[in-house]
C-alpha cells in the first residue's frame, strides 16, 4: 500500500467548498481591492483554493496547476473558478 494516497474527488470538492479561508482572503483584497493596476483580478478565494489544490494533488509547479485548471473541469469546480477562465501561469509571476 502506498504511504500517499489520493483523496476521492467527492472528499476533495466538500473539504474545498468548506474551508474557512475568509480572513486571508479579506486581507488580500483589502490590499490590492484600490489599485487598479492591470487586468480584472481572478477571485482571490479561488487564487488561494487553486495553490492549495497544488499542494493536495502534488502538482510540482505553477505551469502544471494551471494546464490542469485549463482541461480539468473537476479542477476548475474545486477551485470555484466560474466557466472555463483560468489563470495562465504567468498571472502568478510577478507581485
Amino acid at each position: 500500500m502506498d504511504v500517499f494516497q489520493r483523496l476521492p474527488l467527492d472528499t476533495l470538492k466538500l473539504f474545498f467548498s468548506n474551508v474557512d479561508i475568509s480572513l486571508t482572503v479579506r486581507r488580500i483584497e483589502a490590499r490590492y481591492a484600490g489599485s487598479g493596476k492591470g487586468r480584472p483580478r481572478y477571485p482571490v478565494r479561488s487564487m488561494l483554493l487553486a495553490l492549495l489544490f497544488m499542494r493536495f494533488e502534488a502538482i510540482p509547479s505553477v505551469r502544471k496547476l494551471c494546464r490542469r485548471l485549463e482541461k480539468r473541469r473537476y479542477a476548475r469546480e474545486i477551485c470555484e473558478f466560474s466557466g472555463d477562465k483560468t489563470p495562465r501561469h504567468t498571472t502568478n509571476a510577478s507581485a
